[in-house]
């Protein structure tokens, strides 16, 4: 079963001003959200592609339902692989890394997990 977006969900992107632009369109990420698990958008009601000069990475409130993408920064499959490392933590009992770095055994857990979805996803986006 893929993840139901809902109409009142937002997706949103930031306005660039020169260069990189966002890795991701607002439908790119449409897509991504589209072929998740229903339990891991559990919540989720804006997504953000945030004009920060970050590398590729995610972070998810689920406290605010607030997806945020850093997309301007590294490859195609660097920001999937964050946006479904920031999904899928949950799933894998893994605690938010927003405040830390997974430790080397959750990273290496969460890669195996989400590696089917991106084999899946990142064709449709390049």
């Amino acid at each position: 079963m893929v993840g139901r977006l809902t109409r009142s969900m937002k997706i949103q992107a930031d306005k660039i001003e020169g260069k990189p632009t966002h890795g991701l369109s607002v439908d790119e990420v449409r897509s991504i959200l589209a072929s998740v698990p229903p339990a891991w958008i559990e919540g989720l009601t804006n997504v953000r592609l945030a004009n920060g000069h970050h590398r590729a990475d995610a972070h998810f409130s689920r406290y605010d339902g607030l997806l945020t993408i850093y997309s301007r920064h590294g490859t195609t499959r660097e920001i999937l692989v964050a946006i479904l490392s920031v999904l899928a933590a949950p799933s894998l009992n893994i605690q938010s890394t927003v405040s830390r770095s997974p430790k080397k055994a959750e990273k290496h857990r969460l890669e195996q997990f989400i590696q089917p979805f991106v084999d899946q996803i990142l064709p449709a986006l390049t």
